[in-house]
């Protein structure tokens, strides 16, 4: 089956390493769905609370939401056992060397969205110094985020005995 550049997106966006047949197209389809649905509604209901009292602070509030969807979406495709990695005790150092890569771009592009969120919601200011902090913020987050999945790829990962 040839996979769309969608279908490649959702497979790294996600770190889907199962198999990508119909069932896992179907199940991401229906977490993305519901995941969405939430999303459109919620962001819809804040920014015209927004609008109408003109309170500035639920950009931030819109922000929250739109992390706490993808981290919902994440999780649950982490529960349907579509991120699950099974190696074999030879391939194991490969496997492991293939987790940190995996954690180190995972690392970069969190630190990137954040230190991007962060300069867009100050963007008006044009404090340079904002920049930067935003920046290291963002390195920090993405150094832990990173540390954190290769963490939880290690442990959830499952070792076959080699067969002889």
């Amino acid at each position: 089956m040839k996979k769309s550049w969608m279908d490649r997106f959702v497979i790294y966006c996600w770190g889907i390493t199962q198999p990508y047949d119909e069932h896992a197209r179907a199940e991401v389809g229906h977490i993305s769905t519901v995941a969405l649905l939430l999303l459109i509604i919620s962001e819809f209901l804040v920014l015209m609370i927004q609008a109408i009292f003109n309170i500035g602070w639920l950009n931030v509030v819109a922000l929250v939401i739109l992390l706490i969807a993808m981290v919902w979406v994440s999780v649950a495709i982490r529960k349907a056992g579509l991120t699950a990695i099974e190696t074999t005790q030879a391939n194991l150092p490969h496997t492991l060397h293939q987790i940190k890569r995996d954690a180190v771009k995972y690392g970069i592009s969190f630190g990137l969205i954040v230190a991007s969120m962060m300069v867009l919601i100050d963007a008006t200011e044009g404090d340079s110094v904002k920049w930067v902090f935003a920046l290291a913020m963002g390195g920090v987050g993405g150094i832990f985020f990173g540390l954190g999945t290769y963490q939880n790829e290690k442990k959830q990962m499952r070792v076959l005995p080699d067969d002889d």
